[in-house]
């Protein structure tokens, strides 16, 4: 029974984490468009690795700044929060950056 109520705990932990991630994530998503428009695929993809997440966060900021006080009241400390949705994108842009790569074999 241990181990099912720690498994839910844990469900619930990465759906709250989830549900951030996805917040800051859509805007970090749209300033790699944008910058897809300026630069190569490859530099577009290593911005949002880098930067996405905290133009995410000025977003996040602007529109869904009161949702802090939601998290930290469930344990989440702001910086955890971010430090997570940004390991989270660095990760993500690895596979973007080698789609480059694809793209010039391709084309």
């Amino acid at each position: 029974m241990s181990i099912l109520k720690s498994f839910s705990k844990l469900t619930l932990e990465i759906e709250r984490m989830w549900q951030f991630y996805l917040d800051v994530t859509k805007f970090a998503l749209a300033f790699y468009v944008v910058s897809l428009i300026i630069v190569s695929p490859f530099m577009a993809a290593l911005l949002f690795g880098i930067l996405g997440t905290f133009i995410g966060l000025i977003g996040y900021n602007q529109f869904h700044k009161n949702e802090y006080y939601t998290y930290y009241n469930l344990g989440y400390t702001k910086r955890k929060l971010i430090t997570t949705a940004w390991l989270f994108n660095l990760l993500l842009s690895v596979p973007l950056m080698g789609m480059d790569g694809l793209l010039g074999i391709l084309f």
